[in-house]
């Protein structure tokens, strides 16, 4: 598979069989890198900003329904991968940090661009997330984080006691079912080298408007969910700190 993006020539070879991908991808010279914002139907982009990597940027949208939305932007252009399947896109954030000290917080970088901490292994999220903005209910999606207990070549299912750990979150989606299979097929054993691997995973749930727990309930809402296969590779850039 070849693809290219403003000009960035994209090589990849896909083995269903080992469920792995390898991609080639040359030096990417920041200037030509474009980044743009879509809106639905039902929101303005209020002026269009000029972002620069790793620079925070103000974004003003005016939706339909509501008063106006401002964030802060910031755009990282670094190795990370999202993933299209079956019309869903997937991203895949690896090593995600959510400290209570504020120091400590800032020092492991807030698990933003890509590197973090995690208290019992290794921890990366899978998340579907929309923002619809012409809606009067504006955010859903699905998300799953996973806690590998080591880092170490091999498989780990969730119907392996311990193999890992599991959570859900969503603003309109409580999860009832998850699958979820992750194989490492490469371990760093100093700084600076990479851990490799494929996941793949399927959830399906219920809406309950407002529920953040982490047990599935019965309603009505969206319906099932599907995420399904993706690759990671994160580099250990100290002990217990891990970049894209």
């Amino acid at each position: 598979m070849s693809l290219s993006i403003d000009g960035v020539s994209v090589d990849a070879t896909i083995d269903r069989t080992a469920r792995t991908v390898t991609a080639i991808v040359p030096p990417v010279d920041l200037a030509r890198v474009q980044p743009a914002i879509g809106l639905s139907p039902g929101a303005t982009l209020v002026g269009v900003p000029a972002f620069a990597d790793g620079v925070p940027t103000s974004v003003a949208v005016s939706p339909t329904f509501g008063r106006p939305v401002n964030w802060s932007v910031t755009i990282h252009v670094s190795p990370g991968a999202s993933f299209l399947f079956d019309g869903v896109r997937i991203v895949l954030t690896a090593g995600y940090t959510d400290s209570s000290d504020p120091e400590q917080a800032a020092a492991w970088g807030h698990g933003a661009p890509g590197g973090s901490w995690s208290d019992n292994g290794f921890e990366f999220w899978i998340y579907e997330m929309i923002d619809d903005l012409g809606s009067e209910d504006q955010t859903s999606g699905i998300c799953l984080w996973v806690t590998l207990p080591e880092i170490a070549v091999g498989e780990y299912s969730i119907d392996d006691d311990d193999a890992v750990t599991l959570g859900y979150w969503d603003d309109t989606l409580s999860v009832t079912a998850s699958e979820l299979t992750v194989i490492v097929a490469t371990s760093p054993s100093s700084v600076g080298e990479y851990m490799t691997g494929s996941f793949q995973a399927s959830l399906s749930g219920k809406g309950t408007k407002g529920d953040k727990t982490k047990e599935g309930t019965e309603g009505g809402g969206p319906p099932a969910h599907t995420l399904s296969d993706g690759f990671f590779k994160v580099v250990r850039v100290a002990d217990n700190i891990w970049s894209y």
